[in-house]
C-alpha cells in the first residue's frame, strides 16, 4: 500500500498530529510529500549514509533538499 493511502487510512481511524520519518531518502522524501498533501507537520531524521553519501548523488540531493525544506523539524543521529 502506498504511503499516502496508508496515512489516510490511519487518519480515518485515529487522529494523526504529525508524521515522523527516518532515513532522508527515500522514506523522508515520501513522508514530506505526504505531510504537504495531508497538511500535517513532518519531523524528518537523518541517520547515516543518507547524510554522508546520498547528497553527493545529484538526483537524490534535490529530493532530499526539497524534503528538508518542507519539514517542520529536522533531527539527525549523533556520533556515539
Amino acid at each position: 500500500m502506498p504511503l499516502l493511502q496508508l496515512i489516510k487510512k490511519l487518519e480515518h481511524k485515529h487522529h494523526i498530529d504529525l508524521i515522523n520519518a527516518h532515513w532522508l531518502f527515500p522514506d523522508d522524501v515520501a513522508a514530506a510529500w505526504a505531510g504537504k498533501i495531508l497538511k500535517k507537520p513532518v519531523v524528518l531524521t537523518g541517520l547515516g549514509c543518507d547524510l554522508n553519501y546520498y547528497p553527493s548523488l545529484p538526483l537524490r540531493k534535490g529530493f532530499i533538499k526539497r524534503a528538508l525544506d518542507m519539514a517542520a523539524v529536522v533531527t539527525v543521529k549523533g556520533n556515539e
